[in-house]
């Protein structure tokens, strides 16, 4: 019987072409040996925009069934549906049993059934291509049911939003309940006096009767004599009398080692009663004297009649042995102990070999069968029938105490296993949920969640990281593997040498060197043919001597000023000329002479040649420059020489660097040591390029934070460090500048700040390696394939974890 969840939901797809509306929908948990559990999904499709139903004969439904974060894939079926003779409406079973005998599910379902998918309790699904991260279902977790469509034309549409499936008590008969099986389950019994109800059981564990039923099962109760452990009862110890004692009660007195015991008439030891005795009378097997027979009257030996014949006893000879007797006249051997090599090809007698003690013996062999209340065996050996091959079941050396194991009253079903409760009690079970006990050989702690303390056998230093530890990683001390900071230092060659030089010159850098597999300190050197255009800050020019063409100064000077040659000759230096008396301003032989010691003179005559222009000429003369136009020369505008800058030739503009800005093309040759940038701002010394140091000690030396938009890639066609493209917090590895191939390790931390070690393929090949360590001959010793499939000392791992040749 199903009860609906009574939800009415409505949908509108929110693509062009379709509008779906769910009329009801319910989750209904069945009864065993009923249908498998089931999702019905009813509803109307209408065009979009319109109350036209969507009319389709050839429509498909793709059904999927989510965890609640969405990137679980736990159920995928496909069903085709024909809206045309419904007129728009449909009506769909989502589910199906596993294995599918349907065929309504899809490839690409994971196989799971819907008992587990909607079960909640000691559940997990692994890692696969659709759930990558796997799942763990928390109490309370719902599933979401997400609807697709294929109609005949066009591509497939997904309606939103997923609906959220929450299971809830709606059968009468379940097959489960909380992942426990009706054999699982204690059951209610109102029949009888002894029935088994919450009343009952509440007398039973009170705080009276638990204690003392805990002292009865732990085997310390004093209400009840004890087995002791050599077929023993201990009796209560007393020293004297017990006081207060009852008929019937018996005790051990400690003070005269006797056994006693309480009747109506007092305390009472008991013995061996002799009184009364007139004779004693040899019976068969007795002897009074020599014999045969005979009785005791008063005093006398009482022997036994000792030999093979009827009527007399067998005596062990010398060396501990029985003499021969015919085995027809054996119909049970009683005993406490029977020793040596007992060899049985039938019966004996037709009866069987009774004990109350042992059967000890070096072998027991029976050609039929052995049977025995309690076997007590070193080995027992199950050899093959007609051969010399067996299997040995013995117990381990270590074992101190009993270990009892009751075996299942039927086999097991197919890919079933034995597991044992806490008594030792076997039975059937089948593997679904992750191991338990105790981890060995390199993990620690309890499954399912063990911790890693050695990889294959190199310990792991203990403790966990913390916030503060980020950026570490775990590094080969030479004891263990310790949570350090990863270190330029920590690069090493394939034959465990630094990679990186310890110190290099301020004019050199680093370079990789194929020969050495490591890195190399190598002058820094830029030839004039690698400066072929760019614009060079004024500021970062370099101070040139005036004895080798410069000027000497590091700064500009002030308005109007010009530069010339200071008054010791040594160096050039700005000047401002001050006009007055006795400054003269004359022509000299291609230049312009300024002194300061002319006589002066009048302006008798000026005139000027287009486009300057003379008023006054002969007494206060008054010189113009007309503006330049189409048809005129004269002087520039602002806009003008806007304008005149544009049309200039790429030569006039690239060939020189005039001013902070500009650009150039061909070289810039500049003398050794020659650049320096402020005091260590860049500087070029001996050959290296030193940022923020005047002293460069490497090919590049940078003093303080350095970034690099790109890849920073390390010999000719190698190794390739970048920034991940998904995670910019990592530093990625490649083999390749521009297409990489083989895989990416990286280093780095994720946006919850915990620190990451990534190794990533580029392939999803399942039967490839995401990573792999091997030894100097070659030999893979650890590989993790693209599926998750981890292989300790082999090269194909069965599952998630195989570890050849055990572990230690």
């Amino acid at each position: 019987m199903h009860r609906p969840l009574n939800s009415r939901s409505f949908f509108k797809f929110l693509r062009e072409t379709l509008g779906l509306v769910f009329a009801s929908l319910f989750l209904g948990t069945l009864a065993l040996a009923a249908q498998p559990q089931a999702t019905s999904v009813d509803g109307r499709l209408y065009r979009k925009g319109t109350t036209q139903p969507l009319r389709d004969s050839g429509l498909v439904f793709i059904l999927q069934i989510l965890n609640p974060s969405k990137n679980c894939l736990l159920y995928e079926e496909e069903q085709g549906y024909d809206t045309e003779l419904s007129n728009g409406y449909f009506s769909l079973k989502v589910g199906s049993a596993a294995p599918d005998l349907t065929g309504k599910r899809t490839s690409g379902d994971p196989g799971y059934s819907m008992d587990k998918i909607f079960n909640n309790t000691l559940n997990n699904f692994p890692a696969v291509p659709r759930c990558l991260a796997g799942y763990t279902p928390a109490d309370g977790d719902a599933r979401y049911l997400r609807v697709s469509i294929r109609p005949t034309t066009g591509g497939v549409e997904t309606l939103a939003p997923d609906i959220t499936l929450s299971s809830v008590p709606s059968a009468m008969v379940a097959e489960s309940i909380g992942g426990l099986d009706r054999s699982q389950i204690l059951n209610v019994s109102n029949a009888g006096a002894n029935r088994v109800d919450m009343a009952h059981l509440e007398a039973l564990f009170n705080t009276t009767q638990l204690p003392i039923l805990n002292a009865l099962l732990g085997g310390t109760s004093s209400l009840y004599v004890q087995n002791g452990s050599n077929n023993t009862i201990t009796v209560p110890g007393v020293s004297g009398n017990a006081s207060s004692a009852s008929a019937g009660q018996i005790w051990y007195d400690t003070a005269s080692n006797q056994l006693k015991y309480q009747s109506n008439l007092g305390p009472q030891t008991l013995g061996v009663a002799g009184a009364g005795i007139t004779s004693v009378t040899a019976g068969t097997g007795l002897n009074v004297g020599a014999g045969p027979g005979g009785s005791i009257t008063s005093t006398g030996t009482l022997n036994v009649n000792v030999g093979t014949g009827a009527g007399q006893i067998v005596q062990v000879q010398t060396g501990g042995k029985l003499p021969v007797l015919d085995g027809s006249n054996l119909t049970h051997l009683n005993g406490s102990s029977i020793e040596g090599n007992i060899s049985i090809t039938g019966t004996i007698n037709s009866g069987a070999i009774t004990s109350s003690g042992n059967i000890a013996g070096a072998n027991l062999t029976a050609t039929n069968s052995v049977t025995a209340n309690d076997a007590r065996l070193n080995a027992l050996r199950v050899y093959k029938p007609s051969t010399t091959n067996y299997v040995e079941f013995v117990a381990d050396a270590a074992l101190s105490s009993q270990v009892v194991f009751t075996l299942p009253t039927a086999l097991g079903t197919n890919g079933q296993v034995l597991q044992t409760d806490a008594s030792g009690k076997l039975s059937w079970t089948s593997i679904s949920n992750a191991p338990g006990g105790s981890a060995g050989g390199d993990l620690g702690g309890n499954y399912p969640n063990p911790s890693v303390n050695a990889v294959r056998g190199n310990p792991v230093a203990a403790g966990t990281l913390a916030v503060g530890d980020t950026g570490k990683v775990y590094r080969w001390s030479g004891t263990q593997f310790e949570a350090v900071n990863f270190g330029v230092d920590d690069l090493r060659t394939e034959a465990g040498l630094q990679q990186f030089a310890t110190n290099c010159g301020a004019d050199q850098t680093l370079t990789w060197s194929t020969i050495t597999d490591a890195f190399a300190c190598t002058t820094i050197g830029i030839a004039g043919a690698q400066i072929t255009s760019g614009t060079i800050n004024a500021a970062r020019l370099p101070t040139i001597d005036p004895t080798k063409g410069g000027t000497g100064l590091t700064a500009l000077g002030t308005s109007n000023q010009v530069l010339g040659v200071n008054n010791a000759g040594s160096s050039m230096e700005y000047k401002s000329i001050t006009g007055g008396a006795g400054v003269t301003i004359t022509h000299s032989a291609g230049g312009i002479e300024v002194s300061a010691t002319g006589s002066g003179g009048t302006v008798t005559n000026v005139t000027g040649s287009a486009p300057i222009s003379v008023t006054n000429n002969n007494s206060t003369p008054a010189i113009t420059i007309a503006q330049a136009s189409a048809t005129t020369n004269g002087y520039l505008s602002s806009t003008d020489w806007t304008t005149f800058n544009s049309k200039a030739s790429t030569a006039a503009l690239n060939d020189y660097v005039l001013k902070a800005g500009d650009t150039m093309t061909g070289a810039l040759t500049l003398p050794s040591n020659g650049l320096a940038v402020g005091t260590n701002q860049l500087v070029v010394s001996g050959g290296s390029v030193g940022i923020g140091t005047a002293s460069p000690g490497a090919n590049l030396h940078v003093v303080g934070n350095a970034q690099v938009t790109g890849d920073l890639r390390i010999g000719s066609n190698s190794l390739v460090i970048r920034q991940d493209t998904v995670n910019p917090s990592q530093i990625q590895f490649a083999n390749h500048i521009t297409t990489p191939v083989g895989v990416y390790a990286g280093f780095g931390t994720s946006a919850s700040s915990n620190i990451q070690v990534g190794i990533k393929g580029n392939t999803a090949d399942a039967t490839k390696d995401a990573l792999n360590i091997t030894n100097s001959a070659s030999t893979q010793l650890f590989k993790v394939r693209n599926d998750g499939s981890v292989g300790i000392g082999t090269t194909s791992p069965q599952g998630r974890l195989h570890i050849a040749g055990g572990a230690a």
